[in-house]
Parts: C-alpha cells; structure tokens; sequence
C-alpha cells in the first residue's frame, strides 16, 4: 500500500519493483512483520536512496510504523520526501480506520442478528505514526 496498489510484496532481496509513479527500486533486506529496506529513485532523480519503513507494536491495538530515508542528497529533497512520507502515513492511517470502520460495521450487524437486545463494543481504532524522512 505505502508504495502503491501496483507494487507486489517485496519479500526478497534484490527484488526489483517500479511504482506506477516511475520510482524504481529494489529490496536489500526483509523482516516479514518487522521491516523493509530497499532502495528508492523517483523516475526524475539521477541518483537513488535508501529507505526503510519499520513496523513496532506500540500497546495493546497499537502499532507505531516508521519511515526512513538515507542519502538525500539536499534539504529541499528532505523536505520534499519528509512531505511524501507524511501523506503516506496519513493514507495508511485513513486505510486502517477504514478497516476498523467496516469491522466494527459488520461486527454491529451480526450482533443485532443473534442477540437484538447487546449491541456491539466497538474496538478503539488508534495509530501512531511517526515519519524520519
């Protein structure tokens, strides 16, 4: 999701992907339900960086997920991936409560279906994010 809807699971190491932006890249090391590290070069940059986005349990129902980036090479290119990784993590936290939304949604319908008289509890949607662009 946080590369784009187009782009496979990246789960091996030199595992190339391109997004549908034009950014291309491939995985340097994979922790299934830890982290990623891959390298990242938008289709309009002449050199390539390194990115990893770490995923840390953060409570009960929490979870903190991070972004990386090495080797900007300007503040400008700070700031400008600092303002892409935000958005995404902004897109990710709107796609987990949409999630906890329907859940909660059908879990509230197969309630009212077998016990009319209890409604739902309905789970604490929280997040966490943190962006180190």
């Amino acid at each position: 999701m946080w590369l784009g809807h187009d782009v496979e699971v990246l789960d091996e190491r030199g595992q190339p992907y391109q997004t549908t932006e034009g950014t291309v890249g491939e995985t340097e090391a994979s922790i299934p339900q830890d982290r990623i590290r891959l390298t990242w070069q938008p289709k309009d940059w002449d050199h390539d960086t390194t990115v990893q986005v770490a995923v840390t349990p953060n409570g009960p129902g929490r979870t903190m997920l991070r972004f990386h980036q090495e080797r900007l090479i300007s503040t400008h290119e700070r700031e400008q991936q600092r303002t892409h990784w935000r958005a995404v993590l902004a897109s990710a936290v709107d796609a987990v409560d949409a999630i906890d939304a329907s859940e909660n949604r059908s879990s509230s319908r197969r309630s009212q279906l077998t016990t009319p008289a209890t409604t739902a509890a309905s789970r604490p949607t929280t997040g966490t994010a943190c962006g180190d662009a």
